[in-house]
Formats: C-alpha cells, sequence, structure tokens
C-alpha cells in the first residue's frame, strides 16, 4: 500500500527535527500563499476591475470581522502630527512681545518702518534697555506657554478641507479620513521628517465609543495535517496595510477599496501596524466629527535611528531547533 504524506507526517515523532522542518515549510508556504492572494487582488484592482472584486480577501475580511472588532472608548486620546513650516521665533516675537494686547504697549505695527523683521527686533529690545526687555519677554513667554495650541491651530491639525484631501492609505481622493496614533512619538515617525525639521503634534479626544476593525492582530489558520497553525490571509492584509508607499497613488488602490468595504460592514475606522516606528499603532477614523482637538505642540527632529540586518534567506544555512521552534507560534 502506497504511502500518503499524511501518514508519513502522522507517523513521524512530534519532536523531532524532521518534523519540525515540515511545520516550518508549511508556514513559508501559507506566507507565499496569502501574499500570491494579495497580489492578484493589487492586479485585479489596478488593471482590470477598480470598483469591484470577488477575490477571497473580501471573504476574509468578513470571516475575521468579529474577532478582529476594537473598541475605544469615548475621551479616549490620539494623537496626530503635520510637519510644522512656520517660523516659530517670529511668530512669538510680533504676536506676543509687540502685541498690545497680551505684553507690552509697544506697537508692532510700528516694527516695519524701522525695515526690521520680527525676528530681528528681540536683539534690539535686549540691547537697548536689558532689564526691561528681559522683563518683557519673560511676561510674553508665560503667556505663550498658557497657550493651548503652540503648534497648528484645532482646524489645521485636524483632516484636510475635502478639496484638498489627497489620496492616502485608506481614502480616496478629496474624501477625507483622520489619521491618528497610539501615542506621541509615531505620528512623527508617520510623516517623515528630516533631521532639524518640526512638527506639530495634536493631542485628539474621541467623542463617542469607537468600533474599529483591528488589523494587528494574529488571526492564524488551523490545519489538520499536520497539525498546526498558519498565517492566514487576515494577517497579509495586516502586513500590506503596513507596507510604506514609494509615491505613487495607485499603489493606494487596494487598501482603500479594503477600508470602503470596513466603512460599509459599520465599522467607523480600521487599526494597522506602523511600518516606520516599531511598534506603533496607526488609526484611521471615517469621520473627523469623532475626534476633537485638545492642543498642539511643536517638537524637534535631532536623530533618526536606523537599525539594519540580514533578511531570513541569509540565515538558512544555519537552521536549527532553535530557529524552527518559532514555527510554533503560528
Amino acid at each position: 500500500m502506497e504511502t500518503t504524506f499524511n501518514d508519513l507526517i502522522d507517523n513521524t515523532d512530534h519532536d523531532s527535527e524532521f518534523y519540525k522542518i515540515v511545520l516550518f515549510l508549511f508556514y513559508l508556504d501559507a506566507v507565499n500563499k496569502a501574499d500570491h492572494t494579495w497580489d492578484e487582488f493589487a492586479e485585479e484592482l489596478i488593471y482590470k476591475n477598480r470598483f469591484s472584486s470577488k477575490n477571497d480577501i473580501l471573504e476574509e475580511l468578513h470571516k475575521k470581522a468579529t474577532d478582529a472588532t476594537h473598541m475605544i472608548a469615548k475621551g479616549t486620546v490620539l494623537y496626530r502630527a503635520r510637519i510644522f513650516d512656520k517660523n516659530i521665533i517670529d511668530s512669538f516675537v510680533k504676536n506676543y512681545v509687540f502685541d498690545p494686547d497680551k505684553a507690552t504697549g509697544i506697537d508692532k505695527d510700528s516694527i516695519p518702518r524701522l525695515n526690521l523683521k520680527p525676528k530681528d527686533v528681540l536683539p534690539l529690545v535686549l540691547a537697548t534697555n536689558p532689564e526691561a526687555g528681559f522683563e518683557t519677554i519673560k511676561k510674553a513667554y508665560s503667556i505663550w506657554k498658557r497657550k493651548k495650541f503652540k503648534g497648528y491651530n484645532n482646524l489645521e491639525s485636524g483632516a484636510p478641507p475635502k478639496e484638498y484631501a489627497s489620496a492616502g492609505r485608506a481614502n480616496p481622493k478629496y474624501i477625507p479620513y483622520l489619521y491618528l496614533c497610539e501615542d506621541e512619538i509615531t505620528p512623527v515617525y508617520e510623516v517623515r521628517p528630516t533631521i532639524g525639521q518640526q512638527v506639530s503634534v495634536a493631542k485628539f479626544k474621541t467623542t463617542r465609543d469607537l468600533r474599529l476593525y483591528d488589523l494587528t492582530l494574529e488571526l492564524n489558520d488551523k490545519i489538520d495535517t499536520p497539525s498546526c497553525s498558519v498565517p492566514s490571509l487576515y494577517d497579509s492584509v495586516g502586513k500590506h496595510f503596513s507596507i510604506p508607499n514609494t509615491g505613487d497613488d495607485f499603489q493606494y488602490l487596494p487598501t482603500q477599496f479594503l477600508s470602503e468595504e470596513i466603512k460599509n460592514m459599520g465599522f467607523d475606522g480600521l487599526r494597522f501596524r506602523s511600518s516606520l516606528h516599531n511598534g506603533g499603532i496607526n488609526i484611521v477614523l471615517f469621520s473627523a466629527d469623532y475626534c476633537k482637538a485638545l492642543s498642539s505642540n511643536i517638537v524637534q527632529v535631532n536623530n533618526i535611528k536606523l537599525e539594519i540586518d540580514q533578511p531570513d534567506v541569509y540565515h538558512i544555512e544555519s537552521l536549527s531547533s532553535e530557529i524552527l521552534n518559532q514555527s510554533d507560534e503560528y
């Protein structure tokens, strides 16, 4: 009688190296199949059917909806960042040091008659009368420090107006969604600043309980032969939501399509991992009304740390039980 693969697996010692290698190969095969399904889905939307699809990914999205539901309570604090392209020193000097309603009786409108820019007047004040100038600046700084929005104001910190909304990972062009993060650092990474740039980081608070589709989980599929869990098509969807875009809007079409499907399923938004900040979580809300801006601060980027390593293929020759045991997690 011919021995089948299932017979071979059933009769193999589950603690043996061979069995662990089989599990590892099944794991790789599951990842490759899921990624291939995603590639077919993306190919269809970009080059064949822009507004419809019967790909297995749609069925998977609905099948995993209950397990992928993530609730956010009303009052939860979230964060959003924008590159700050204003001159904060000019603004501080002109609007606080020389604003008669806030700090001193000096008329700021008289400054241009001196052919000086606001930033040039600050050292002049100190040089003319150091003691009085310093007191004026201290008073102005005290007023400025109490300001809630030191970066962009509440409107500038939120989603752009629909006529200015460019295509994003989740939203089509002209349909603004609100992109947020669960911590203060991740949104700074997400705007991809250069060293020395300033970034306005705004704090938001949710105005209602929110139901999100969570793409950060590991919802593995179970197989009987060999008996193990392997990455599912859901896992591949979450991974591709986090892949950075190289700048072409058409690359967003698959994730935009799925975001619309998630919205039509009754979710208020979605949740996915940041590919730019390890451990960071991004949140997309389908309506800006679900959040209210509370404040904003300005941060300056002084360092961007990059760590590199060799991809897995470099380590194939050193496969061992220790490496293969990782497959038991799936």
